[in-house]
């Protein structure tokens, strides 16, 4: 398998709270980041369903210091935070994956999971550090117009200086929805939900 990616952004609505599980709601403050990855991976199909692949990644990050202008921004609010300085990074790893999932992300029944580790390499702006993450989701058809899903995710990032926005972290689309994204951001980070 091989799978290329690039992605490229810049956003005004990024929202920063402080880091750890206990960061409060009313030091929500805002910033723009600007930056992207280059990223790959191979893998091999050793089963039908098991996949085990070697990836790498470039990424860099820039904060801008302009903010929505009903929050404080987050440089004034959080000045000594790693990262605010921008960071760029180079990262390689080893994932394995399990999908029995007849037509992968648009199956109504089936598991999928993933397991991760990389070594990242700071180029500027951040120290060495390592990613870990893993992720497993099932989809069961309860009848004909009624689905059920379940997912567990784990992440973790053990090092020192890692900039705020590489952590672990929960909010925003996928990860613990209702809230924002990355509005809970730490060295560790898990979440288990039901549907």
């Amino acid at each position: 398998t091989l799978e290329l990616g690039l992605h490229l952004r810049r956003s005004l609505f990024y929202r920063f709270f402080g880091l750890g599980p206990l960061s409060k709601n009313a030091n929500e403050s805002s910033y723009t980041r600007v930056g992207g990855e280059l990223d790959g991976r191979v893998g091999y199909n050793f089963t039908q369903n098991w996949n085990a692949g070697v990836f790498a990644q470039l990424e860099r990050q820039l904060v801008e210091q302009k903010h929505v202008d009903f929050l404080p921004l987050t440089n004034s609010v959080f000045p000594n935070t790693t990262g605010l300085g921008g960071a760029t990074a180079w990262s390689e790893g080893l994932s394995v994956r399990f999908d029995n999932r007849a037509r992968r992300e648009y199956s109504p029944n089936g598991f999928a999971s993933d397991l991760s580790a990389a070594f990242v390499h700071g180029i500027s702006g951040t120290d060495n550090y390592a990613r870990l993450s893993a992720e497993a989701k099932g989809l069961w058809e309860e009848t004909s117009f009624l689905q059920g899903a379940a997912r567990a995710y784990w992440a973790y990032t053990p090092g020192h200086d890692i900039p705020f926005y590489n952590q672990s972290s929960l909010g925003g689309s996928f990860r613990m929805r209702g809230f924002t994204e990355d509005r809970f951001i730490d060295k560790g980070a898990w979440e288990i939900e039901l549907e």
